[in-house]
């Protein structure tokens, strides 16, 4: 079951969202499972198993797992008492405004990759200011008082603060130029995602060469350039054949998430979750969260 909590949009472009889900007890093999948000779950209660290519993690009441864009992971098994998890999605641009309103030059690639030795679970015993932080964020959403969106984004400041001091999350010193100029391509990408994209024109957002910036793009991002599109595209397309009104055909999904035909749709969805569209339909959109 998948309780939606909120959302922040801009335009028809959501930056950061959170919702619930709970699980019933099972066991799978791994499947392939990343997209391009920063990720903070939660889990509220239930126990189970997440795998990540450094291994498998319990999952435990009070936990808190971090997955950096791209990263990948998959819930591999839920235990007989069940599994509630909350989690929170945001674009990595979602956090940069002007000079002095964000993180730091040191930090600006903290959404693409964290230190060697961070482990993507924070148990219980040691994530209790996330938690709380994270249970502030779900209800500034669901409130929506006054000026709830800042209120979001600085609890959500907090929390990234809490990780690089407390958690040892940070990686080694970015290129804030270069980190700038791609997180100017992945908003021009989104933009126009629906259409012909280029490596010149793309590059040219980033104010670099199409060479240097297909080697910069995989380096914050760890996938190329032309992988990271597809991603979003269908993530897109997630989102459109998982509305409970859903009644397009696949055809106009593809067209309209940027695919020339349902052959190459198909096979870009299945290589990104590892189901056709529709079974990734059928399967509500729960497991692989």
């Amino acid at each position: 079951m998948v309780e939606d909590i909120g959302a922040l949009t801009v335009g028809e472009e959501t930056l950061l969202k959170m919702w619930r889900v709970s699980l019933s007890s099972f066991k799978r093999v791994l499947q392939r499972h990343s997209h391009t948000r920063f990720e903070i779950t939660v889990v509220e209660r239930g126990a189970g198993s997440y795998t990540t290519p450094a291994g498998v993690l319990p999952m435990r009441a009070g936990d808190v797992f971090v997955f950096a864009g791209n990263e990948p992971h998959c819930i591999t098994a839920v235990e007989d008492e069940g599994l509630r998890i909350v989690n929170l999605h945001f674009e990595p641009r979602y956090l940069f405004g002007k000079a002095g309103d964000t993180l730091s030059e040191r930090h600006l690639d903290f959404c693409f990759a964290h230190a060697p030795d961070f482990s993507n679970r924070i148990p219980a015993e040691r994530a209790e200011k996330l938690c709380s932080l994270h249970g502030e964020v779900a209800k500034e959403l669901q409130e929506k008082r006054d000026e709830y969106a800042l209120a979001v984004k600085s609890l959500l400041n907090l929390m990234l603060i809490a990780l690089i001091r407390d958690h040892g999350y940070a990686a080694a010193s970015g290129d804030g130029a270069g980190v700038r100029g791609v997180l100017r391509a992945m908003h021009y990408i989104d933009q126009h995602l629906c259409e012909k994209l280029t490596l010149a024109d793309i590059a040219a957002q980033a104010g670099c060469s199409p060479t240097y910036f297909s080697a910069l793009f995989r380096r914050y991002n760890t996938v190329s350039l032309w992988e990271y599109i597809t991603t979003r595209r269908v993530e897109q397309a997630v989102r459109r054949i998982c509305a409970p009104d859903f009644s397009e055909t696949m055809l106009s999904v593809a067209l309209g998430c940027g695919f020339n035909s349902t052959a190459s749709f198909n096979r870009a969805f299945r290589q990104c979750t590892g189901m056709t569209p529709s079974e990734y339909r059928h399967a509500g959109n729960i497991l692989l969260h």
